[in-house]
């Protein structure tokens, strides 16, 4: 399980609603002590406030937010007319002013179906900081690894590995039931969709590439941690 004290920053974005796994998560996280500072990218700030969660900094262009909400939280305005998505703009700010610790991310995985491949590649821009990363869906939660990944949940939890770079190699699985030793993952490939954890750790070992590494919860206190 991560630490708390771990944790640096939550960032909140415009895609599906948090609910289930991920409401629960961004509720207990917001109210840690030391609290991360917390982002919305626009219309996650609308997320924010459902959940009576104030967020640190409002980032975007404001067209996908209520008017009037938060007036009293720092903005970083941007151009509706610009080359980037707000949630782009979110993930440098986070890597250039939050320099350690996790970074826990909501509302990323539903929504157009363009802005979640956007949001799930985003880290290819900055692949050394991916592993920072918690993407926390209604029933999942998934990190980024480049090499090494110990996964903590219940034996019969669904595991799914998906190959961000055009190759991931040398994977190696350990306490799956579906085991691989030093096999090459090209993208597109649906080999390591759907494994299964025989324990209450998996592991997942891999030379070079970067992977999502997709746990499926099916316990209130499964948690998923990348190394």
């Amino acid at each position: 399980m991560m630490a708390k004290s771990t944790w640096a920053a939550i960032l909140v974005l415009a895609g599906e609603r948090p609910q289930g796994w991920a409401r629960q998560q961004l509720v207990e996280l917001a109210g840690q002590s030391p609290r991360p500072y917390i982002i919305a990218a626009d219309g996650g700030a609308a997320y924010l406030a459902e959940s009576d969660i104030q967020p640190d900094l409002i980032i975007g262009d404001s067209d996908s937010i209520p008017e009037g909400l938060f007036p009293d939280v720092p903005r970083e305005a941007l151009p509706t007319a610009k080359n980037f998505t707000d949630g782009e703009a979110a993930f440098a700010y986070l890597f250039e002013h939050c320099c350690q610790g996790r970074i826990a991310v909501f509302a990323a995985l539903g929504g157009r179906l363009d802005h979640l491949l956007a949001n799930v590649f985003l880290p290819l821009q900055w692949p050394d900081q991916a592993p920072r990363l918690t993407l926390f869906s209604d029933d999942c939660e998934a990190v980024y690894s480049l090499g090494h990944a110990e996964i903590s949940g219940c034996p019969g939890d669904t595991l799914s590995i998906i190959p961000i770079t055009p190759e991931v190699k040398g994977i190696t699985l350990t306490n799956l039931a579906y085991d691989l030793n030093d096999y090459d993952l090209i993208s597109g490939s649906s080999r390591c969709i759907s494994n299964v954890m025989l324990g209450n750790q998996a592991i997942v070992d891999h030379r070079q590439g970067l992977a999502l590494i997709i746990h499926y919860i099916n316990e209130v206190n499964a948690k998923i941690s990348d190394k």
